[in-house]
Formats: structure tokens, C-alpha cells, sequence
């Protein structure tokens, strides 16, 4: 029997490592403006983590102990650029010879815009616009 821990499936878009779930790179702001690049919960014990770029476009990550109220070290936190683009390498090892290894082609088109600053504010906008490419991230009014 295989070791549950090295087992790697996909489920409903994501990606199933033990008790991890991985899902899809978000390119499109959430209502709180951060787009999610990654997104990873455990269910056993319950917990969150997230790493993107928020609205005002800063890299950061954020964590969440869901299991119980006796263990409180959430946090979210500002992170730089290298260690932000260090979470996205992460990932595009793990999924490297799974079913989701077309994931890799998001993060590496959002690893150029950063590289290349693409990433860009307009007028008014606190969510970011990622410019040079065929689509637009906009925050709706």
C-alpha cells in the first residue's frame, strides 16, 4: 500500500498531497483586492496557508490555525519579492509531474510580469493591472 504522504492526486482542480490541498494559481483580485497566487489547506489539523499580492500591491503571506481556539499564531504579513518568487518555485517543483503541471505556465507568466514590471497601479485603482499580456486584472467598482 502506498504511503498517503507521498500520494499526489487532483481533485476538483487542485492538487492533493497527503492531507495538503493545492489550488490553481488566482490571477483575478479576491473582494479584499490580493490576488491569491497560492493556496494551500490541510485538513488534519485545519489550517491555511496563502501567499499573493494584496490591493495595494505588496507581497504577502497569511496564515490560519482553523483547528481550535487553543493555538492562535495567525498571521499576516508583508513579504519581499525574492521571498514571495521563492513560494512560486516551491510550488512549480511540487506539481512538476502531477496531472496540474500545467499550472507552472501561470506562475512562470506571472514570475515574467513581475521580473519584467508589468505589475502596475492605474488612477484610482488599488488592485493591481498586470499590463503586457492579452488580459487585464481590474478591482470592480
Amino acid at each position: 500500500m502506498k504511503d498517503i504522504d507521498n500520494t499526489k492526486q487532483v481533485i476538483s482542480g487542485e492538487l492533493c498531497v497527503g492531507s495538503w490541498f493545492y489550488s490553481a494559481p488566482r490571477i483575478t483580485p479576491d473582494q479584499d483586492g490580493r490576488i491569491v497566487v497560492i493556496s494551500m489547506k490541510c485538513f488534519g489539523p485545519l489550517e491555511v496557508y496563502e501567499w499573493g499580492i494584496d490591493a495595494d500591491g505588496d507581497f504577502y503571506e497569511k496564515y490560519q490555525w482553523i483547528e481550535n481556539d487553543l493555538y492562535d499564531d495567525d498571521y499576516d504579513k508583508k513579504i519581499s519579492k525574492e521571498k514571495f518568487m521563492e513560494q512560486i518555485e516551491n510550488m512549480k517543483s511540487l506539481i512538476r509531474d502531477t496531472e496540474v503541471s500545467g499550472w507552472k505556465d501561470d506562475y512562470d507568466k506571472i514570475l515574467q510580469m513581475i521580473e519584467d514590471g508589468k505589475l502596475t497601479f492605474e488612477n484610482g485603482d488599488k488592485a493591481p493591472v498586470f499590463s503586457g499580456y492579452s488580459w487585464y486584472i481590474r478591482r470592480k467598482a
